[in-house]
C-alpha cells in the first residue's frame, strides 16, 4: 500500500480518537486489518517523542497532515502530540533534549545502514558505553547511521512495549546475539537491566512464585528466612490465628480463646493419629522402652500416645504446635522415614526444641533397617536416653 492509498483509507474512519483508549491498538488490528504497519512505515520520521508513538498521533499525522513532517514542524523543531488538545502543539524543551530531538531529525536522511556483522563489530569492543539514556544520545552524536542499523537489526522487538525494547536492550540483545523466543515454549522472553546486569529469562522455564526454587534464586543463600517470614505473615492473615482472635475479641479474651482452639486441635490430631502412624517405628520404640531401667515420663504411639508440643509465638513457626515421635522427660526420639521427612524442615524442628531445652536424637528407617537383626540402633536409643 502506498502513501495516498493509506491516507484516503483513514480519511474513510469517522473518529480517529476512539482508538486512543487501553487495547486501542488492538482494536483498530481488529477493524482495520494490515493497516498498522504501513501506519508505522510512513509516520516513522515523527515518532521522536514518546507521545507520538501512540495510534492516534500517528493516524493524526496521517489524516490532518497529509505525512507531510513540514506541517508538524514550526521554528525547525518537530511538534508533540497533544491527547487534550487532540492535536500537534508546539514542544517545549531544553537544550539537551532539543539536541537530541535534532539529532533523530536528522536519521530520515540516511538511506543505509551497516550489515547486521559490521554492526556487531563495530558495537562489539565498545556497547557497554552506549548502555542508558546518555550513552544512547553519544551514539546518536558519534555514528548516526550505526544507530539506525542498531534498530534496523533488532526490528522484531519494534512491536513489543517500552520496557522491552528499550534501545540499550536492543544493543545487548544484538552485540551477544541473544535468542528472544524461548525454543520449548515458543513464547517471547522478558528481560531487565537491573544493577548493571542483564536477566533474559522465559516465564514459563523460570522458578514460579512461592516456590523454592523461585526463592533461591531471589535470595541465595538467605532463602529459608524470606520463606518462613512468607509462611509466617499468611499464618497471622488466617481465620482462628492468634491475630485474627484478637483482632476480633480483644487481647484479654482473643489469647483465652486461641488457647482453647489450640487445644481442640491438639484433641483433633491425637484422635486422627490413633490409626496413623509407623509400625515399624513402633517396634523400635518398645525395644527402647523395656530396656529402659526408668520408664516414667515416656511417649510414643502405642504408650500415652505421641507428645504433643505447644510452640511459643517467639520462634515464629509456621505451626502452632509440634508432634514428636518419642518422649522421655527432655530427650526426643524422632523416626524419619526416607519418603515423608524433608531434611531443611527437619533441621528447623530441631533448632527449636533444643532452645526449649530438648535433646533430640534424629533416627532413619535407612538405619534401624540395616542394624535391625544386632540392636544397634537400640543400644544407640537407650544410651541417649540414659545420659543425664
Amino acid at each position: 500500500m502506498n502513501k495516498e492509498e493509506l491516507i484516503n483509507a483513514i480519511k474513510n474512519i469517522d473518529d480517529i480518537n476512539k482508538y486512543s483508549i487501553k487495547g486501542g491498538t488492538s482494536k483498530f488490528n481488529k477493524d482495520y486489518p494490515n493497516l498498522l504497519e504501513s501506519i508505522n512505515y510512513y509516520s516513522k520520521e515523527m515518532m521522536v517523542f514518546h507521545k507520538n508513538k501512540t495510534l492516534v498521533a500517528k493516524l493524526t499525522y496521517l489524516k490532518n497532515y497529509f505525512g507531510d513532517i513540514s506541517r508538524i514542524t514550526q521554528n525547525g523543531r518537530l511538534m508533540i502530540y497533544d491527547t487534550q488538545l487532540k492535536d500537534f502543539k508546539p514542544s517545549n524543551i531544553n537544550s539537551t533534549k532539543k539536541q537530541w530531538d535534532e539529532c533523530k531529525l536528522e536519521l530520515s536522511n540516511i538511506n543505509e545502514c551497516y550489515s547486521k556483522e559490521e554492526t556487531i563489530e563495530l558495537l562489539k569492543e565498545k556497547y557497554l558505553n552506549y548502555l542508558g539514556k546518555s550513552g544512547n544520545r553519544k551514539l546518536l552524536r558519534d555514528n548516526k547511521k550505526l544507530y539506525l542499523s542498531v534498530y534496523h537489526h533488532t526490528k522484531e522487538l519494534d512491536g513489543l512495549n517500552k520496557n522491552l525494547n528499550k534501545f540499550s536492550m536492543r544493543l545487548y540483545i544484538l552485540v551477544k546475539n541473544v535468542e528472544i523466543y524461548c525454543k520449548y515454549h515458543k513464547k517471547l522472553k522478558f528481560w531487565r537491566f537491573k544493577n548493571g546486569e542483564f536477566k533474559i529469562l522465559c516465564r514459563e522455564c523460570s522458578p514460579k512464585y512461592p516456590s523454592k526454587e523461585w526463592y533461591i534464586e531471589k535470595y541465595g543463600c538467605e532463602w529459608k528466612r524470606y520463606s518462613n517470614e512468607r509462611k509466617l505473615k499468611l499464618k497471622e492473615m488466617k481465620t482462628n490465628s492468634l491475630k485474627w482472635y484478637i483482632k476480633k475479641y480483644g487481647e484479654i479474651r482473643g489469647k483465652s480463646l486461641y488457647g482453647d482452639s489450640v487445644e481442640k486441635k491438639i484433641n483433633s490430631i491425637v484422635k486422627l493419629k490413633k490409626n496413623k502412624y509407623s509400625i515399624i517405628s513402633q517396634e523400635l520404640f518398645w525395644d527402647v522402652y523395656n530396656k529402659l531401667n526408668e520408664k516414667n515420663d515416656t511417649y510414643f504411639q502405642e504408650l500415652n500416645s505421641e507428645y504433643i508440643i505447644r510452640i511459643p509465638l517467639k520462634y515464629k513457626y509456621n505451626k502452632s504446635i509440634m508432634i514428636v515421635d518419642f518422649k522421655k522427660e527432655n530427650k526426643i526420639i524422632e523416626y524419619n522415614g526416607t519418603y515423608w521427612h524433608n531434611p531443611i524442615n527437619d533441621i528447623t524442628r530441631y533448632e527449636i526444641l533444643n532452645d526449649m531445652g530438648y535433646d533430640v536424637l534424629a533416627i532413619s528407617s535407612d538405619e534401624y533397617n540395616r542394624n535391625k537383626k544386632d540392636k544397634l540402633v537400640v543400644e544407640k536409643c537407650v544410651k541417649f536416653l540414659s545420659c543425664k
